[in-house]
């Protein structure tokens, strides 16, 4: 019994460490940072390579906007020349490996004077838009250097794909002058 009571006690302290509250920034935005890194803090002037995930939400169904896993990871200077100010303070707080994930109201955004497809501009929906830290740089060239390579493995990746593409077509195209 002790142990069933013990694994019951994990169980609930994991659910509810998931279940963290959005904080308040600017103008509707909320977020919070899910810390799943090591090592220093980024700090102003440092660029960060991240991966980003953008999507509505009602909370029961999702609309993927955009999802940078199937490219190239971006690469932003935490300044407040490229970001707002409150989103400089919120990826000063990040390390290697934590994600952000900010969640604003869609009818915030329409108010600010954002276009947002009537489908989405209802009372309930959230554009949400999720960062993985990849990793933290705290120069230019650092950054620079990083971003050539994943330039170097995403044209690889691209030319594996177009050629397992031309085989596919190649044989559609053999099939069909069987045929004709």
């Amino acid at each position: 019994m002790r142990k069933f009571s013990f694994l019951f006690f994990i169980a609930a302290m994991s659910l509810t460490a998931c279940k963290q509250d959005f904080k308040k920034g600017d103008k509707g935005l909320e977020y919070k940072i899910i810390s799943e890194g090591s090592g220093t803090k980024a700090k102003y002037g440092n660029f960060l390579r991240m991966q980003i995930r953008e999507s509505f939400t009602n909370g029961k169904t999702d609309t993927l906007i955009f999802d940078s896993r199937n490219s190239t990871p971006n690469i932003f200077s935490i300044d407040s020349m490229q970001l707002p100010s409150s989103y400089v303070e919120i990826f000063s707080q990040s390390r290697k490996g934590d994600s952000i994930v900010f969640r604003t109201a869609l009818d915030s955004l329409i108010k600010h004077g954002a276009n947002i497809p009537n489908k989405y501009s209802q009372k309930g929906y959230y554009d949400m838009v999720t960062f993985k830290v990849l990793d933290v740089f705290s120069t230019k060239e650092l950054a620079i250097n990083a971003s050539k390579a994943d330039f170097i493995v995403s044209q690889k990746k691209d030319s594996i794909e177009k050629i397992k593409q031309l085989g596919i077509d190649d044989n559609k195209l053999k099939d069909y002058f069987k045929k004709n």
